[in-house]
């Protein structure tokens, strides 16, 4: 109860919550700095043929809008849209990679899917 008390006295006192840095928790900044250097998303669009059998690269603006929206997902969203989108994994499948249920999957999916259609709509 002490800790407790010690904790809420730090945060009235600073404004800011214990342990965090600047106000961002001292764990989030490992998921912000791998999102910082947009060249280690790889460029998948190399490994795929469009109609006319040309190559394409992503421009810089869409690398921005992927790491944008990639980082809107919480970490099990993250997780479970890239490995059925990128990876073709089933649902079955992701649950036991990960020690979830098929319908916790579905909905961490479904989750990312609406945040992904959301930010189409606003760029589009």
């Amino acid at each position: 109860m002490i800790d407790d008390m010690d904790f809420a006295i730090e945060w009235l006192e600073t404004g800011w919550q214990p342990g965090t840095y600047r106000g961002v928790d001292k764990k989030t900044i490992y998921q912000i700095r791998s999102l910082e250097c947009m060249d280690s998303i790889p460029d998948i669009t190399e490994q795929l043929e469009d109609a006319t059998e040309r190559k394409s690269k992503m421009t810089r603006e869409e690398k921005v809008i992927l790491a944008d929206i990639l980082s809107s997902f919480s970490l099990r969203e993250r997780q479970c849209y890239i490995l059925h989108v990128a990876h073709g994994m089933s649902w079955a499948a992701i649950s036991h990679e990960l020690g979830i249920s098929k319908s916790t999957v579905q909905a961490y999916i479904k989750r990312a899917r609406n945040k992904v259609g959301k930010r189409i709509n606003e760029v589009g």
